[in-house]
């Protein structure tokens, strides 16, 4: 009896340890089976305003991202996705910048980011830049109708003193 005691505790243990194998290896599976896409706001200057991301394509979601944070979302293996950034007014898109890292393929191709998740798996970091757009000076319609009174006495001036000279 002494000896089916000792039998079965090591039966136990063995089997215990052969479960949490299996539970890490199921987890490392898991996380090979999937590739992991983070996505970078930069913006100059930074006050703060929220960004707008569509992902399409085999994976379909909206990210609201602020300047200097990263959101990440995860695709499976042989899926395709479009990253592309709804440009708030008052901004420009200056660039698009990606790295990889294992078993993702993207492409920059104009202002969005297209990944593929490869067999293995992997991870992409795209970074989004925007700059603020420049104010194109402009003056009112009241600046306009005193420029032109303006000139009109200038020009009324030049010839009236022509007239005197000659």
């Amino acid at each position: 009896m002494r000896y089916l005691n000792r039998f079965t505790s090591i039966f136990i243990i063995a089997l215990a340890m052969f479960s949490v194998t299996l539970v890490l290896s199921a987890d490392v599976k898991a996380q090979d089976s999937v590739c992991e896409v983070g996505i970078t706001k930069e913006a100059f200057p930074d006050d703060g305003t929220l960004f707008l991301f569509t992902v399409s394509g085999d994976v379909s979601k909206e990210l609201l991202i602020q300047p200097e944070n990263t959101e990440f979302f995860d695709i499976q293996i042989g899926d395709f996705v479009t990253v592309a950034e709804d440009t708030p007014e008052g901004w420009v898109l200056r660039e698009v910048t990606c790295r990889t890292n294992g078993g993702t393929t993207v492409s920059t191709a104009g202002k969005a980011a297209d990944i593929t998740c490869d067999e293995g798996g992997g991870q992409a970091f795209c970074t989004f830049s925007n700059t603020a757009a420049e104010a194109i000076p402009t003056l009112s319609q009241w600046s306009i109708v005193a420029l032109v009174a303006v000139l009109g006495i200038a020009g009324f001036m030049v010839l009236r003193r022509r007239q005197v000279n000659i």
